[in-house]
């Protein structure tokens, strides 16, 4: 059980780098791709205007990217943990929107006459990138709010992203559907889409730097975790006193003090079980 372990958490940790990479590399891109010609407003135009132009093929190279980043999610996400209800259905909503992300890129955009305008598209690749793309939104935001549920560590962090990109998916819906007495929001429809995007890539980058740092003993040889002591884990973790205790703690603690505290409590009753003491550490049943 410790020798798989291991090797779950050594790709894991690979997965999770190559997300948390993959979101440093794409939010760069586009901050770039705003300084060269033709110089699109980031507060008027939409960020698929970004992929129409001299430079548009980067954009659609950095569209491609952010599928391969939520794939490497996805795959992080899996290789944590036992299986779980939640994850399985939060997982299939990021694959959907991952799809979206990597298939707009052959599928350039139509730009609108007048800037800052939700105009409907007027091609069938563009149809198609409209189409995309919203769904790429709403399946994202959507798989976002079941995995928070399901994340074991970084939850504040992972809800103030999951808040900021539903405000702004909010937002971006008030720039496109006409609101009587609000006549300047259309003009803000870059802005609404960029903090959406924002929210987006910083849930999951949170995320990957938790999976990544997450920890499995030292030593094959000096492996405190063995498959009775894994599956006890489990049980008392997700059913009984110390899961119960980690929740109550959470709300009224720092995240470091109750998982400290957490951890106190299971090495207690690891002694009495196995006699394994303090030399447990965090594994992927947590």
């Amino acid at each position: 059980m410790a020798t798989v372990t291991l090797k779950r958490t050594s790709r894991r940790r690979v997965f999770a780098t190559i997300a948390a990479l993959g979101v440093i590399v794409y939010a760069l891109i586009d901050v770039v791709l705003q300084l060269l010609p033709p110089h699109y407003s980031a507060i008027s135009d939409a960020e698929s205007d970004l992929a129409v132009g001299p430079f548009g093929w980067i954009m659609a190279i950095n569209f491609f990217g952010r599928g391969v980043t939520s794939t490497a999610m996805i795959v992080a996400i899996l290789l944590t943990g036992p299986r779980a209800r939640l994850r399985t259905i939060g997982t299939s909503l990021f694959a959907v929107a991952g799809l979206c992300s990597a298939a707009i890129a052959f599928f350039p955009t139509d730009i609108p006459a007048l800037s800052g305008r939700g105009e409907p598209p007027t091609t069938v690749h563009g149809f198609i990138h409209l189409a995309g793309a919203s769904t790429g939104f709403v399946f994202a935001l959507a798989a976002f709010w079941v995995l928070t549920f399901w994340i074991p560590g970084r939850r504040l962090w992972a809800a103030l992203f999951l808040g900021l990109a539903s405000l702004g998916l909010v937002f971006l819906a008030l720039t496109i559907v006409a609101v009587p007495g609000l006549p300047g929001l259309p003009g803000l429809l870059g802005l609404a889409e960029r903090i959406c995007l924002a929210g987006i890539l910083g849930w999951v980058f949170v995320v990957a730097l938790d999976l990544r740092e997450r920890l499995v003993p030292k030593s094959k040889a000096g492996a405190a975790v063995t498959e009775t002591g894994a599956v006890i884990e489990n049980w008392w973790h997700e059913r009984r006193g110390c899961g119960r205790l980690r929740d109550r703690l959470a709300r009224i603690l720092p995240v470091s003090r109750a998982r400290q505290a957490n951890r106190i409590c299971f090495e207690r009753f690891m002694r009495v079980v196995d006699g394994a003491g303090s030399g447990v550490r965090r594994s992927d049943s947590y």
